[in-house]
């Protein structure tokens, strides 16, 4: 149970908002979910719209895919930010979605009458399940504390600094996983070729120095070639995009960030972004050979 119970808004309800709610209900906080969502969050109460959620929570939690689908449900949550009670404190927005840099401060610039915080999150599905999230929070300290407070019981969330420093957190961790997966990708491509074992190479791998969490998970899916979805690969281009606008903001030229979001957006355009992340292992494959 929380020592201070809020009443908190979710919106988006995937694969690692589903088990983030049911966290939090169990930590003792009133959830509210849109009306359609209900069904994913036992224990919760639902509402009409995001107008209607922002008319009563504390805080609203956003783990929506990215910027468009915020920019979708802004308007509507401010709108029930401005008819809230003269007792209610101002409502606060946690964006974790993973997002640029660059559109955190846009919202904080044009958006009156809410506060932002960004905790963007990392540690997959699975990670979401457990409860063992790391969670990167950017913004004011009261803000953050009452979003730590909330988020506490998803994993571990940690204040890094002013608004936006979240998502620079969340920028460098999705180039390292990135840079990660296409490796690990285009490695199973040549191990296999080889007339290697890949179940048994990876394995190796794993207790040496490339082991990782993400050779961990993927591992299953490149030895079987299942691009099944827990993470969509198109996100690596989202996500490496909004790492390349925090490299640019600090002056850094970037040697990893163009190559692998040159990758990722070929391969959208193939017809592989919905699929796995995993599935960089078949686009290299088909990629063919080298002429020389």
């Amino acid at each position: 149970m929380s020592p201070s119970p809020h009443t908190v808004g979710i919106i988006g309800l995937g694969s690692m908002g589903k088990p983030m709610a049911g966290h939090i209900i169990d930590a003792g906080h009133d959830v509210v979910v849109l009306h359609r969502s209900l069904h994913k969050a036992e224990g919760a109460r639902a509402v009409d719209s995001p107008r209607h959620m922002a008319r009563q929570c504390d805080v609203v939690i956003l783990l929506v895919p990215g910027a468009p689908e915020i920019d979708g449900v802004l308007d509507e949550l401010v709108e029930g930010a401005r008819e809230r009670d003269a007792d209610h404190d101002r409502l606060i927005l946690a964006i974790s979605s993973t997002v640029s840099p660059v559109d955190i401060t846009r919202w904080h610039r044009d958006t009156s009458g809410v506060e932002f915080v960004d905790a963007p999150i990392s540690g997959g599905e699975a990670g979401a399940i457990r409860g063992d999230l790391s969670i990167m929070l950017g913004g004011d300290d009261t803000a953050v504390g009452l979003v730590s407070d909330v988020l506490s019981s998803c994993g571990r969330p940690v204040h890094l600094g002013p608004l936006g420093s979240g998502q620079v957190a969340k920028a460098c961790n999705q180039l390292i996983c990135a840079a990660e997966i296409v490796a690990i990708s285009e490695a199973s491509v040549v191990a296999e070729r080889a007339g290697l074992d890949l179940a048994k190479l990876l394995d190796l791998l794993q207790g040496g120095y490339a082991g990782s969490v993400i050779m961990n998970d993927k591992t299953p899916k490149l030895v079987a070639h299942d691009y099944s979805v827990s993470a969509q690969a198109a996100f690596v281009h989202k996500d490496v995009s909004a790492y390349l606008d925090a490299a640019r903001a600090t002056g850094t030229k970037s040697v990893l960030g163009g190559p692998i979001a040159s990758a990722a957006e070929q391969l959208i355009d193939a017809g592989l972004g919905e699929q796995d992340s995993a599935v960089f292992q078949k686009w290299v494959a088909e990629r063919g050979t080298p002429k020389d």
